[in-house]
């Protein structure tokens, strides 16, 4: 999908010490002070996404591949 790339996830995956999606949209949201490739509105999804990933109790994927994956299937259902 345009604006999300695996290169983005793995940076994500690195930088966010606890592997769930509270830690991630904490992570994206310092993303959001420094420049990056993705658009303002992927951002915003990937932000409402994860928010609500947390609160309904979605395991968090085990490796970046799955991250990606669910990340993409998430904001394409929301585009």
């Amino acid at each position: 999908m345009a604006g999300l790339s695996m290169e983005d996830v793995n940076l994500w995956w690195e930088e966010t010490p606890h592997h769930n999606w509270s830690a991630l949209h904490d992570t994206l949201e310092r993303q959001v002070r420094v420049a990056m490739g993705i658009s303002d509105r992927t951002l915003a999804l990937l932000l409402s996404t994860t928010d609500r990933l947390a609160r309904s109790g979605e395991p968090y994927p085990g490796t970046p591949e799955e991250l990606f994956e669910v990340l993409s299937r998430e904001i394409s259902a929301r585009a």
